[in-house]
């Protein structure tokens, strides 16, 4: 009886640790252009839930003076709408250029692995297109001399 007793608490132990929450990632970079030229801006997103895949965080500097909050999920995307990569990315929408008076979507495609993003912006239901596209660093270090955001080429 204690055998048996003490084997369904270990289930139920083990069974609750099983679909424990895992600890929030944290990311934080700043956008590069292809050459390895800082951009003026970066992001901080956390990807937390079970399974993680839910982002949330901040677009900071986004127009080298502002930030705004950012958010999305992590999900597979093929290679053909990536920058230099395949496999997953952090699906990023970014409300800021919207909230500013232009009617248009922005989404940011970071690939963790590859270290690479890319911008897509759409302002109808037929319009997508590649407004940038680069590299990024671990930090949040953003090239105030730069003077210009990851929104421009």
């Amino acid at each position: 009886m204690k055998k048996t007793m003490f084997a369904l608490c270990m289930l139920l132990i083990l069974g609750f640790a099983a679909t424990a929450s895992a600890a929030p990632t944290t990311y934080a970079f700043t956008f590069h252009d292809t050459a390895g030229n800082p951009y003026c801006d970066g992001m901080i997103v956390q990807l937390y839930g079970t399974p993680k895949a839910v982002v949330g965080g901040y677009h900071f500097n986004y127009d080298c003076a502002n930030a705004s909050s950012v958010a999305g999920f992590k999900h597979g995307l093929p290679a053909v709408y990536q920058y230099a990569a395949t496999g997953a990315t952090l699906d990023i929408s970014d409300p800021a250029f919207a909230l500013g008076g232009s009617n248009r979507s922005e989404q940011y495609l970071v690939n963790t692995t590859y270290h690479t993003w890319i911008l897509w912006s759409g302002s109808d239901f037929a319009t997508n297109s590649v407004v940038n596209y680069g590299t990024w660093v671990n930090g949040v270090k953003a090239d105030v001399k730069s003077a210009k955001p990851s929104s421009q080429r």
